[in-house]
């Protein structure tokens, strides 16, 4: 999956999830930028069989540098600041909004690796970690019953399969 894809699933899911005192169009500008320095860095795994050799502090030092980096030429500085506002809000995971976009984050990655297990299901077992990854870090009850709903859903849904019938979200819209 890409960076962009990512971005505009998570950005969509914002939309899409309602839960009380949350503020969607934030949440997807929240999503817009929370993996921005991760696209020069890479995603560091923190935990499972494919775990990386970083510590978080050192994860999140290195990602504070490269966004003063991207930033720091921005040609407009409302705009940087904005953006940096954002991202600093997403990695602090304190506010309402940033609680629900790390659930919508580990959410959409369930989703992923549900796509992945319906097109090479020979490899099903190897996305545990994608569904474990997210079990443990999913803090909100909204974010707990889009998990269980799509534990029990055997396909992946449209957001991940570029609208193919077959595929459905498991909750109302």
């Amino acid at each position: 999956q890409s960076v962009a894809g990512h971005h505009a699933d998570t950005m969509k899911m914002a939309f899409i999830i309602a839960a009380q005192n949350i503020d969607p169009p934030h949440i997807a500008k929240m999503m817009s930028v929370h993996d921005l320095a991760e696209s020069v860095t890479g995603d560091f795994i923190s935990g499972g069989r494919f775990k990386a050799a970083i510590t978080k502090p050192e994860k999140q030092r290195l990602e504070r540098i490269v966004m003063r980096m991207l930033l720091q030429d921005f040609p407009d500085e409302d705009a940087a600041r904005e953006i940096n506002t954002l991202w600093e809000e997403y990695e602090d995971g304190k506010t309402a909004n940033a609680v629900i976009a790390h659930d919508i984050d580990k959410v959409e990655m369930v989703m992923q690796a549900q796509y992945y297990a319906a097109l090479y299901p020979d490899l099903k077992t190897k996305f545990g970690d994608m569904w474990d990854a997210a079990d443990k870090g999913v803090k909100t009850p909204e974010g707990r019953a889009w998990l269980n709903e799509l534990t029990q859903q055997t396909t992946p849904h449209t957001l991940k399969t570029q609208n193919r019938a077959v595929f459905t979200f498991p909750w109302d819209l």
